[in-house]
């Protein structure tokens, strides 16, 4: 059986510090060598990790997209585009996209046969900004649910959403007939967790 990656971490350090020259023998270093190319054929031949990268690639094939791809998401709005924005410049035009943003947003109520179209995953254009939108239904029972806005858009005056500031995720809760106020965290502030030799030996 293969050594763990601990075992392997050990003996590669006991090689690093050796201070004789002798120390470092043939038979330290080959074995160490031939104990990480075990290691990796363990890995590579490992039912279960080869079934979770398949899982990863189909996952990333089916969600992945760039702005101009618009097959993966449910609903697409393109907010500059209406007929009474199209024409205008400057404040205007950024006033107007951003108020016809927060309307369509409002307008979502979980109420089933009505809004079935925008429960998912949407895309919101906001003048060449695009933002993602996902309404999550709790019930449709009690028109409950979540809504959450990722990308270049930030809580303004008033409570509402602004497209093309800051990079954030914002979201409210749908309940009782109302919307509560919309909450954020930046992005830049979302840090992963390292995880350790011993939990990787694990799921292996």
């Amino acid at each position: 059986m293969a050594k763990t990656f601990d075992n392997l971490l050990s003996a590669a350090e006991k090689i690093r510090t050796n201070v004789l020259p002798e120390s470092n023998t043939a038979g330290l270093v080959g074995q160490t060598l031939k104990d990480i190319v075990e290691k990796l054929r363990e890995i590579g031949a490992n039912e279960d990790l080869k079934n979770l990268k398949k899982l990863v690639a189909d996952y990333i094939q089916e969600n992945s997209h760039t702005n101009a791809q618009t097959e993966d998401f449910l609903y697409v709005e393109d907010f500059s585009q209406s007929a009474s924005i199209k024409n205008l410049t400057g404040t205007k035009r950024y006033t107007a996209v951003v108020k016809a943003l927060n309307a369509w947003l409002d307008n979502i109520s979980f109420v089933a046969g009505t809004d079935d179209k925008y429960i998912g995953r949407c895309k919101l254009g906001c003048d060449g900004v695009n933002v993602e939108c996902y309404n999550y239904v709790c019930s449709w029972a009690d028109n409950i649910g979540v809504q959450q806005i990722m990308g270049a858009a930030s809580i303004g005056d008033g409570g509402k959403v602004n497209y093309g500031t800051g990079h954030n995720i914002l979201f409210r809760l749908h309940e009782n007939g109302e919307w509560g106020q919309w909450a954020s965290y930046a992005l830049k502030d979302i840090v992963s967790v390292p995880i350790s030799n011993e939990e990787i030996d694990k799921l292996f």
